[in-house]
């Protein structure tokens, strides 16, 4: 087909005058194709070139992994086992701090403790040198009551010593008015449970015979004194040695500033009613006194006696529903039988702890 048309080509460039400029460009073109040729030769071998170079590379390129890996081996691997070392470390470290924060908390909490305890300690210190001063004034007091109780003693035996006389001359003669034991374990009982024996004030109305004073005195009561209307045969059965102060009063118009304890035993029966009932409430309303003991013979009719008029009984129906009604801040703590003669003793009590009078 090209020989086709070049043959008509050619006559027509004969015939235009062509031909030569062609062969011209023809030869051009063949150089240009030889230089290309040359060219694609080069190309061809700096291909080839090039592929050596890519393989070099390639072989570098493993020998360079080898060498990395080797690398990671040797240097990477050790670093990350510290790390992973360091880490466990960490943790452990870790753990020591939380505890020894906990500790330290522990501490700070011991010592706060240990700050209340020093101030404790030093409370109790201070305690200490105050019960030491109490120990000493105590010891002190402990002695000179060990001296009182040997003076005491003394003379209690002197007294005992005088006892046989006096009572036999008081029998004897029949001086002033005696009691009865009937009620007595109940009074000394309820004396001792309430009353302190060293520093307690004691008021015995009506003495009589000074059977309370004597069994006061037999507990190592201190300080006692008596009251009472009828002055004859004081000295002669020993009554001064008794009590501590005697006063010679109707015990209605003996007045004083307070006692601790009054006792009115067989004294009620001896006072009118009324009279008695405003004596309790003087007593009480006016605070004159913490504890009183009643002791009063029920129903018993008794006149003059030992050439005493105050022994005659002018609340002689007195009972348990008498005392209720006329007396009833009183309470009932005993009924004894009255040896030899029979009837009944009642021993009523009111201390400052029971409801007043209204």
């Amino acid at each position: 087909m090209i020989k086709f048309l070049k043959e008509p080509l050619k006559k027509q460039m004969r015939k235009t005058g062509m031909v030569r400029e062609l062969e011209i460009e023809k030869k051009k073109l063949r150089n240009q194709i030889g230089n290309l040729n040359s060219q694609l030769n080069k190309l061809k071998t700096e291909n080839c070139n090039l592929k050596k170079i890519i393989t070099n590379l390639e072989a570098e390129k493993i020998e360079l992994k080898h060498g990395l890996s080797n690398f990671i081996e040797s240097k990477f691997n050790p670093l990350k086992n510290d790390n992973d070392n360091l880490k466990k470390e960490n943790h452990v470290l870790e753990d020591q701090l939380n505890n020894a924060i906990s500790v330290n908390q522990k501490l700070s909490e011991r010592s706060a403790l240990v700050a209340q305890l020093n101030d404790r300690v030093s409370d109790l210190k201070k305690e200490n040198h105050v019960l030491e001063d109490q120990l000493k004034k105590t010891q002190a007091k402990n002695q000179n009551l060990k001296e009182r109780k040997k003076s005491l003693k003394i003379e209690n035996q002197k007294l005992l010593s005088e006892r046989t006389g006096i009572v036999g001359y008081s029998l004897k003669n029949g001086l002033r008015g005696m009691s009865t034991d009937a009620g007595k374990p109940a009074i000394i009982k309820y004396i001792l449970e309430n009353v302190d024996k060293w520093n307690s004030k004691i008021l015995d109305v009506g003495f009589g015979s000074g059977v309370y004073g004597k069994l006061l005195r037999a507990f190592l009561y201190q300080n006692i004194d008596g009251v009472d209307v009828y002055e004859d045969n004081i000295k002669e059965m020993g009554l001064d040695k008794i009590y501590d102060n005697i006063h010679i009063k109707n015990i209605l118009d003996f007045d004083f500033e307070y006692y601790d304890l009054i006792i009115m035993g067989d004294v009620l029966e001896h006072i009118e009613l009324e009279s008695s009932k405003k004596l309790l409430s003087r007593f009480i309303k006016n605070n004159k006194c913490g504890n009183i003991i009643v002791s009063i013979p029920y129903e018993y009719k008794q006149g003059e006696a030992y050439g005493n008029p105050y022994e005659k009984h002018l609340q002689p129906n007195a009972n348990k529903e008498y005392m209720e009604e006329h007396y009833p801040y009183l309470q009932l703590i005993d009924t004894s039988t009255i040896p030899r003669r029979g009837g009944i003793m009642a021993t009523y009590v009111w201390n400052k702890y029971m409801p007043h009078i209204d």
